[in-house]
């Protein structure tokens, strides 16, 4: 009697046990779509100001007893405006079902982009939980939960990705396409077309701004990282171009290049997309590339020798011991071989050289050229240095004309001393002649001024007025 009454409380243990979790509710709940929009109070219709959508899922009580549903709770937010139906309580019995409906506002600024998880496209807001109470005895009580979740469309996308590969053609890229044959040292001019899908006319029209789009290679073999500024305004596309992103001279794997857009449109709603694209490294055995070579060397007049630098990078798989640079220059009248330089995979050397100028060198744009070897007689890599040689015209010294301008102002001043008569003697004295020198007008202008040319023309003037007179008497005589 004792064994059958311990079995029976046994059973009612269990049976409240299983009572205790007899609702089952699916593992999420889901209120829009990838498809569903937001709303938009700035819009005309006052239907486009607050969209709603609605979501239906099943609770079914998995119990061996019948369980009252006697309150069901939900997020509360006032931008939401949730509704749960039907109201409670009702009754479940065991093995039946029940739908339930959720209805919430879709609100302006609801994500689809989060970037700590870029799959991630629905934001959960909160949980829709369930009092459930046994319906037998009323007494034992549990709850059980769903998580909310709301989902919009995402209007801010990656159109395409264009890619550039040592200045060559560029191609476009989608997502999880592959770039092949990419080399350490390469250069890659990375074009973005970000669209903004929003149309143009009400209730959409809506920008994106101070958006970021970012590139980065995700196993950090190539070493890309780097970001740039987003603004995109309605139904139009933007390209954003990286320029001059390298691969490491010394990557040695495959990398996956990861490109990030992401911003909030006008109403707050940060959207974007995130996509990878493959990049294949085919690394040689043997390779020894020339980097930081100036293009173009400007030689200076009266220079006599032509400096530059560059790096050798071993950027094969295998270390190389035996390799030899030659540096040549028909027009410099040059060669230089260096051999045996040592160099492991990804290592590098500095080498630095000065090029003797010939006398009598042409001006224009001479060509230096450098080659790299391996196993000393394989040729690897060649590149061009272009040396801009100048026109230099020899200096000649002009000479100095002489200073006349003080000899101009200041004329030497000749003095002619005629002999003084003295008053014993009666020596006539003639006053004395001031001229500039080589100034003839400057005499005559002296010699008309004296007392001497009065005299003599006085003299002159007596001797004529006596000619004229003698003519007179002469005239006036009768004849005979």
């Amino acid at each position: 009697m004792r064994k059958i009454l311990v079995i029976s409380l046994f059973l009612m243990v269990v049976m409240a046990m299983g009572a205790m979790a007899s609702l089952s509710v699916p593992s999420e709940v889901t209120v829009g779509s990838s498809a569903q929009p937001r709303s938009n109070p700035d819009a005309d219709d006052v239907a486009d100001q607050n969209v709603y959508a609605s979501a239906e899922f099943t609770i079914t009580n998995s119990g061996a007893t019948a369980v009252n549903i006697t309150d069901i709770t939900f997020p509360t937010d006032a931008k939401y405006n949730i509704t749960v139906s039907p109201a409670t309580p009702f009754k479940l019995n065991a093995g039946s079902s029940q739908k339930i409906t959720v209805r919430s506002r879709i609100p302006e600024d609801l994500a689809s982009f989060f970037k700590n998880d870029p799959d991630q496209v629905k934001d959960t807001i909160g949980t829709i939980q369930f009092t459930v109470v046994n319906a037998a005895n009323k007494a034992d009580v549990e709850t059980a939960s769903v998580p909310l979740a709301l989902q919009a469309d995402n209007f801010l996308v990656i159109d395409k990705v264009y890619i550039k590969v040592n200045e060559l053609s560029q191609k476009s890229y989608d997502a999880n396409d592959k770039v092949e044959d990419l080399k350490p040292g390469d250069t890659l001019e990375l074009t973005v077309r970000v669209e903004n899908k929003y149309n143009d006319r009400d209730p959409e029209n809506l920008d994106f701004s101070d958006g970021t789009i970012e590139i980065v290679a995700r196993e950090d073999n190539f070493d890309i990282d780097d970001d740039q500024d987003l603004d995109v305004n309605a139904n139009e596309k933007d390209d954003i171009t990286f320029d001059s992103v390298d691969i490491d001279y010394d990557a040695d794997q495959d990398d996956v290049l990861v490109v990030t857009v992401y911003a909030e449109d006008d109403n707050g709603a940060l959207q974007g997309e995130q996509i990878e694209i493959e990049l294949e490294l085919n690394q040689d055995n043997d390779e020894i590339a020339i980097i930081d070579l100036d293009d173009t060397v400007a030689l200076q007049c009266g220079e006599s020798s032509v400096g530059f630098s560059f790096t050798l990078v071993n950027i094969g798989e295998d270390d190389n011991d035996e390799i030899e640079v030659k540096v040549t220059s028909t027009d410099f009248s040059y060669q230089d071989r260096r051999k045996d330089i040592n160099l492991d995979a990804g290592d590098d050397i500095g080498l630095s050289y000065n090029i003797p100028v010939p006398s009598g060198i042409t001006s224009g744009n001479k060509i230096v050229t450098v080659t790299t070897y391996y196993d000393r007689i394989k040729q690897s890599h060649e590149e061009s240095l272009f040396v801009s040689v100048p026109s230099c015209q020899p200096v000649v010294e002009e000479e100095e004309e002489p200073d006349t301008s003080a000899d101009d102002q200041n004329d030497v001043e000749v003095v002619v001393q005629p002999p003084r008569q003295e008053e014993d003697n009666d020596e006539v004295v003639i006053p004395p002649i001031i001229a500039g020198a080589g100034n003839d007008e400057s005499v005559e202008a002296g010699f008309t001024d004296s007392s001497m040319f009065t005299i003599i023309l006085i003299v002159a003037i007596v001797i004529a007025v006596g000619a004229l007179v003698l003519v007179i008497v002469l005239l006036s005589k009768p004849r005979h």
